[in-house]
């Protein structure tokens, strides 16, 4: 407990072990802090971005669309 309190990242938790308003699962918050920190941050779906539905049919839209743009503005400024 003592490493987590020196190294972990600092939250709130910290305040609930003791005191007035103490909080049972503080110590198991406290030592979980990481894991929950590393779950959030982590890719949820399967695979790349590149089998995530729509992905492809957008990046499509966007060439064209970007092609299409640079066609008209060679069109009037040459």
């Amino acid at each position: 407990m003592a490493v987590s309190t020196l190294f972990a990242p600092f939250a709130a938790y910290f305040y609930r072990l003791r005191g007035p308003h103490a909080w049972p699962g503080a110590r198991e918050a406290i030592l979980t802090i990481e894991d929950r920190i590393i779950q959030a941050t982590h890719w949820q779906g399967k695979g790349s971005i590149l089998n995530y539905s729509g992905f492809k049919e957008f990046l499509t839209l966007f060439v064209v669309l970007l092609v299409a743009f640079i066609a008209v503005i060679f069109k009037f400024v040459l």
